[in-house]
């Protein structure tokens, strides 16, 4: 995909570079650059807004409703939305390297 990986050792790792992961692994999937996106957040309400990009842009390109994932959850460390986001890319990430890829719209 592009994306260079490391290794998250703990929660509050993957807390804290959650709502960035999330953007880079979106716009490496479908090949798109959201729109609306804050480059540089420096804020908990950038970090939000971004993953809530995130997750209206993923719902909108495998046609499905992601309002139980809410962006304030992934970024306050909610193990329960960020285990449902990453079960959303997982579960999706093969049909789409697949073939049955939804045309990017940039979200």
């Amino acid at each position: 995909m592009g994306i260079t990986t490391k290794k998250i050792a703990s929660i509050q790792e993957l807390t804290r570079v959650a709502s960035s992961m999330f953007v880079a692994v979106f716009e490496a999937l479908f090949h798109v650059r959201l729109t609306g996106i804050v480059r540089q957040p420096t804020t908990k309400e950038d970090y939000e807004f971004n993953v809530q990009r995130v997750i209206d842009g993923l719902g909108a390109q495998i046609n499905m409703n992601l309002q139980h994932i809410p962006g304030r959850a992934i970024v306050q460390g909610d193990i329960r939305a960020l285990s449902n986001l990453v079960h959303i890319f997982v579960h999706f990430c093969p049909k789409i390297n697949d073939g049955a890829k939804a045309p990017a719209t940039g979200a």
